[in-house]
């Protein structure tokens, strides 16, 4: 009876093992327009991360550009695109 036990608590374990992602969201995206201005990072709750690059008059336009990343399996993706007047 023990040896079933100790086999069904292996079994289970094994199982629980071999559903865990093995995930990793990868290295910030780069700045879409070359080097940022500025650039932030944001650690929220959990695994949130964000990253924020900000460009104050590229092509005659004010930029701040965000991508995130919900948790550790999840891609980044453009968060949110701002556009306005530059900033000198």
């Amino acid at each position: 009876m023990k040896v079933t036990i100790l086999l069904l608590s292996i079994f289970i374990f094994l199982i629980a093992l071999a559903c865990h992602e093995d995930c990793s969201r990868g290295e910030y995206p780069r700045a879409p327009y070359g080097p940022a201005d500025s650039w932030d990072e944001y650690y929220g709750h959990g695994d949130y991360r964000s990253v924020t690059y900000t460009y104050y008059c590229y092509q005659g336009e004010y930029h701040s550009i965000s991508y995130v990343s919900e948790d550790s399996c999840d891609e980044w993706h453009e968060g949110y695109h701002y556009r306005g007047e530059c900033i000198r």
